[in-house]
């Protein structure tokens, strides 16, 4: 049965990938586009995004200029977002369900303003103001965000069949980076929050919540996690992942991949060595640093049960037996065939 649902995953994997490739076209087409306008005090001006230095009190009108590229009249929803660390180790500025971290100095909700919804008309060009206010206490490092743009009724629907379609909604996201001072000597800081056996599109994980409690990016990062079941000297698994990178105060959901492993119940000891590069505005001050952050925790044997049914890609002694058994049956039908075979055309050269 395993072996069964694994073909019909790899098939809808294959059918989801060609739908991507089939509707590529219309998802590029955004309809808008979205432009900074760099104050004096930028302090990336190579850069597509605002990163300005504000002073504890200041306030300030930033201006962004969108531009309509349809023949249509369209309504642009706005929203502001911390920006935070995906499961993929990629940093996210749009509003989604992944966590900041409670050491985060200030709402970002109250430091940045824009109208929450922006009417463009037929190919028309608007500058939007976006007012910022930076907080009235020292914030050494940096305050990271982002601020997405959504046409409002703006989902295209493609017919692929009568009960299949492809929505596509056009976004745009802009980072908006505040510091105080326009050098920066905070680095980032690590810790380790809890670790547990979980799901993660029905691949068996543990997943270590790791901590950035700090103002400041952590760049090229690469984790080597080692799981050890208590009692044992030899590692049960390891794993590691190279090129991510954690927003400032965020909290990153670190997945250990089993990939295939029978998750088994017990005591485990989690450890992970963590290196990563400082993201100083002067490159030659840029740093290496490394964190070793080891946990305990425990493995239910129902949990371990229900993750490893859950699994596609684990394989359970049935289902390693019925593979067994009908690849001995397919052998058997060849023999047997091949053995017909034989004999009838022998008779046959026989009879000639």
């Amino acid at each position: 049965m395993k072996h069964v649902l694994k073909k019909i995953f790899v098939l809808l994997l294959f059918f989801m990938i060609t739908l991507s490739f089939y509707d590529t076209t219309e998802a590029n087409q955004v309809g808008f586009s979205v432009d900074p306008k760099f104050p004096s005090n930028q302090l990336d001006k190579d850069s597509g995004y605002f990163h300005i230095q504000l002073k504890p009190g200041n306030k300030q009108q930033l201006s962004i200029e969108l531009k309509n590229y349809t023949d249509k009249e369209i309504t642009l929803k706005t929203t502001v977002a911390s920006a935070t660390t995906n499961v993929n180790g990629v940093v996210d500025y749009t509003p989604t369900t992944n966590k900041t971290d409670n050491s985060l100095p200030v709402d970002l909700s109250k430091l940045i303003k824009i109208d929450k919804e922006i009417v463009l008309a037929a190919n028309e060009t608007k500058q939007v103001p976006v007012f910022v206010s930076m907080t009235n206490e020292f914030v050494p490092g940096v305050i990271a965000s982002g601020i997405s743009f959504e046409e409002i009724n703006s989902t295209n629907q493609k017919s692929l069949t009568n009960q299949t379609t492809v929505n596509n909604k056009f976004s745009y996201v802009l980072a908006l980076l505040m510091q105080q001072e326009a050098s920066l000597d905070v680095q980032p800081e690590l810790n380790l929050g809890k670790v547990m056996a979980k799901d993660i599109n029905t691949k068996t994980s543990i997943s270590a919540y790791i901590r950035n409690v700090a103002p400041a990016y952590l760049n090229q990062v690469k984790i080597e996690s080692t799981l050890t079941k208590k009692g044992e000297d030899k590692p049960f698994y390891q794993y590691k992942k190279e090129n991510m990178q954690l927003s400032p105060n965020s909290v990153f959901e670190f997945p250990t991949f089993l990939n295939g492993k029978k998750l088994e119940s017990g005591e485990y000891t989690y450890k992970a060595v963590i290196s990563g590069m400082t993201a100083e505005l002067n490159k030659e001050e840029r740093e290496k640093l490394t964190w070793e952050l080891e946990d305990v925790f425990h493995v239910e044997k129902k949990r371990a049960k229900e993750l490893n049914d859950h699994d596609y890609q684990v394989e359970t002694t049935k289902g390693t037996s019925t593979k067994w058994l009908m690849l001995a049956i397919v052998l058997n039908i060849v023999l047997i065939t091949s053995f017909v075979s034989y004999v009838f055309f022998k008779k046959k050269k026989s009879s000639n």
